[in-house]
């Protein structure tokens, strides 16, 4: 080891036992992926060399090196979100007893493949057994259509992220459903367009959301006459998704429509931050829809969902009977701005 140090950067000397050592998990694991699916196979063994430097640390033996210029930025990028992800992995891991889907894909969403390989490296510290039967499936063309499960605070983060590589990642690129299709059901463009998708996402992920929906065939003659203009525009949809997103949409659109009589000088006066007058408007507007719909299915209308945390659902603010801009402004101070303060205006 002492002569291997001699070639390397100062920089990477002192940690050349661990760059090593994780070289062999990556290289393990590169065996069992498919070579086409392997993405830069050299960048998942650059991040396993340099995997106790810093960012900073990392660009000084890059540039030492003459690193290729086009892929010098791609890679200080995968560094950053490598680190970012084993922070929220052991974040959200040693938080929760049960880890949802959702909330996994969100960490894990923009990770290329090299860095999920890293990540399985990284999380090796022993070799289970079950690994190497759990990535029998990986890679399966077929994933995508299963149902995904909870991790909970015992699996092994690589169970996890082998998840998000072999169901989660595929499910995500199978949805159907779009922004135009959010538009052809009756909703103005705007940006609760990629909130409401993500929620549909986040539906299917955690299983809320059949993997197979059944077909509109069953329906006889004359329905089909009826929703002959809906039946042509979902067609191509998984109908359980493009129902999920529908009924969402009504839900916003009847949101939308409930009247309130605060104003942002009203909040102002408040002392309320103007960049969440929208937000709160939007929560009071909300918890009014509630109470005049109370029957609504709460697990598909819930307008605090919110995986992050690792929960599926959020409580919600209770619902608001107020009729007057005094009464508004009492529920505001009383639930939502305590809501506020504990995080959960996550709209």
């Amino acid at each position: 080891m002492h002569d291997l140090d001699l070639y390397l950067h100062p920089l990477l000397s002192g940690c050349a036992q661990q760059g090593l050592l994780l070289c062999q998990r990556v290289a393990k694991w590169m065996k069992q992926i498919p070579e086409r699916t392997q993405g830069q196979p050299a960048t998942c063994y650059l991040l396993a060399l340099c995997a106790s430097l810093d960012i900073q640390d990392t660009t000084t033996v890059l540039e030492s090196v003459s690193y290729d210029p086009g892929r010098f930025a791609a890679f200080l990028s995968t560094k950053r979100l490598v680190l970012a992800s084993i922070q929220s992995l052991d974040q959200l891991l040693g938080s929760t007893t049960q880890v949802m889907p959702s909330a996994l894909y969100a960490i894990l969403r923009d990770a290329p493949t090299e860095a999920c390989i890293y990540l399985l490296a990284h999380y090796e510290h022993t070799s289970p057994p079950t690994l190497t039967s759990a990535l029998s499936p990986l890679w399966c063309t077929t994933t995508a259509a299963t149902n995904t499960s909870s991790c909970t605070t015992t699996t092994p983060p690589q169970d996890c992220i082998l998840q998000f590589m072999n169901e989660l990642r595929p499910i995500a690129l199978g949805m159907t459903v779009t922004g135009s299709d959010l538009k052809q059901m009756g909703l103005p463009p705007g940006p609760r367009y990629l909130k409401l998708l993500q929620r549909t996402l986040d539906a299917r992920l955690d299983g809320r959301i059949p993997a197979v929906a059944h077909s509109n065939n069953d329906h006889d003659d004359n329905t089909n006459k009826t929703n002959n203009t809906n039946t042509n525009s979902n067609s191509k949809h998984n109908n359980a998704e493009w129902e999920y997103a529908r009924q969402l949409v009504a839900r916003e659109i009847g949101i939308k429509q409930m009247v309130i009589h605060i104003t942002g000088n009203d909040l102002r006066a408040l002392g309320i931050d103007p960049k969440l007058f929208g937000r709160i408007m939007h929560k009071l507007r909300a918890a009014k829809w509630r109470s005049a719909n109370p029957h609504t299915n709460n697990t598909t209308m819930n307008d605090n969902n919110n995986n992050n945390s690792g929960q599926s659902e959020q409580k919600k603010a209770p619902g608001c009977v107020a009729t007057t801009k005094g009464e508004e402004l009492q529920y505001i101070q009383a639930v939502l701005l305590p809501s506020l303060n504990a995080f959960c205006l996550s709209i």
